[in-house]
C-alpha cells in the first residue's frame, strides 16, 4: 500500500493508485480569512478517511503566523476514476475568479 501527499503545486495532475492506497491533499489558507477550500468530487472509487476536511495550523506556529491548511485524506476502495475540483471560495461561494485545485485519480486495482 502506498501513499500520495499532494499540495497546491500538484493541481492539474493525474495520479495512478492501487486499491488500498491513500491520498492526502493539503491546501494552504490564511487563518481568520473568510475564504475556505471546498473540495467537490465526482466518482466513487475513493473513500474519505476523515469526517470532512481537517483545518489546522502547523505545529510551532500560531494563529498570527498567517499559516493554516485544509487537509483531506482518501483511501482507494475499488478501480475507477475520481475527479477533484477544489474551489478557494469566499464565504462558501464560488465568485468566478476563485483559486482552483483540480486533480484526477485513477484507481487501477489491487496492489
Amino acid at each position: 500500500m502506498g501513499g500520495h501527499f499532494l499540495s497546491e503545486s500538484d493541481s492539474g495532475l493525474t495520479v495512478m493508485m492501487d486499491s488500498g492506497d491513500s491520498i492526502e491533499i493539503t491546501l494552504r489558507t490564511i487563518p481568520g480569512f473568510d475564504y475556505q477550500w471546498i473540495m467537490l468530487t465526482d466518482g466513487s472509487d475513493l473513500e474519505l478517511e476523515n469526517a470532512g476536511p481537517i483545518y489546522g495550523v502547523p505545529e510551532h506556529d500560531d494563529f498570527k503566523s498567517g499559516k493554516a491548511y485544509y487537509r483531506w485524506r482518501f483511501r482507494a476502495v475499488e478501480p475507477g476514476n475520481t475527479t477533484f475540483d477544489g474551489i478557494f471560495a469566499l464565504g462558501g461561494c464560488d465568485i468566478g475568479d476563485s483559486k482552483r485545485f483540480t486533480l484526477t485519480v485513477e484507481v487501477t486495482g489491487d496492489s
